[in-house]
């Protein structure tokens, strides 16, 4: 979603000059990372989701998935491509690359991502209502999906954190947990209704870390004023020590 990705880029050169858009492009296609971390984001969702929903419908969503298993090759993985190259890791870049790092220098990583939500969860107001014509039901789905849409940006922001520092591993999860509850994704291999899903998934987003780790050191230390000017245009590369 270009529409988080380009304002991030555009701000960030009239604050930080060319040196934070470099340092905002490295950190959103930062790929070299523990592969854990791409495990983490990739496969972990899918399949809490699948114990999940067997621990509440018993084994009729396994036995759907192996019957539509095809439906995974032409349905469920082009969704979640789709939504890798074309949405979520954009997206991320100005929810998580931009907005959280900023906030969460100011403040410690959980206030951060407790601000972020707020931006995150407004930002969702034109789109429920241009899906339900209703500024009723709007209300309804912004309120039942405040908390999920908390524990989404605590999860996002533990991953970012944790991985050094990388929008990409944040993206992938953004895409994952779209391509699960997309109609066109998981959900249709597993037979189950989207809104339950949807429903599922919101829930198991509250199961977030109780707290979120600082960000990773910087590369290279201070090494004088311009160091230091740096840590003021840039005040996401002001880290604490990871714990």
């Amino acid at each position: 979603m270009l529409g988080s990705a380009v304002p991030a880029f555009i701000i960030t050169a009239l604050v930080s000059g060319t040196n934070g858009v470099r340092d905002l492009a490295r950190r959103s296609f930062k790929w070299r990372v523990p592969f854990r971390w791409y495990l983490i984001s990739l496969l972990a969702p899918p399949l809490i989701l699948l114990l999940a929903v067997t621990a509440l419908y018993g084994l009729a969503p396994i036995r759907a998935l192996g019957q539509n298993w095809p439906l995974i090759f032409t349905a469920f993985l082009p969704a979640l491509a789709i939504m890798i190259i074309l949405n979520n890791v954009a997206e991320e870049i100005g929810w998580t690359g931009f907005t959280f790092a900023r906030l969460q220098d100011r403040h410690d990583p959980m206030r951060a991502a407790l601000l972020t939500t707020i931006f995150f969860w407004l930002f969702h107001v034109p789109s429920f209502y241009v899906e339900t014509r209703s500024w009723l039901t709007t209300a309804v789905a912004l309120a039942i999906f405040l908390l999920p849409h908390l524990g989404s940006r605590i999860i996002v922001g533990w991953l970012y954190n944790s991985a050094g520092a990388s929008v990409l591993i944040a993206g992938l999860f953004h895409a994952m947990h779209n391509a699960i509850v997309n109609s066109a994704g998981l959900v249709s291999v597993v037979a189950l209704p989207q809104f339950e899903v949807l429903v599922i998934m919101a829930v198991l987003s509250l199961l977030r870390p109780q707290s979120l780790p600082s960000p990773p050191e910087a590369a290279s230390g201070s090494n004088g004023p311009q160091d230091q000017h740096m840590r003021v245009d840039l005040p996401h590369r002001k880290y604490w020590r990871p714990i």
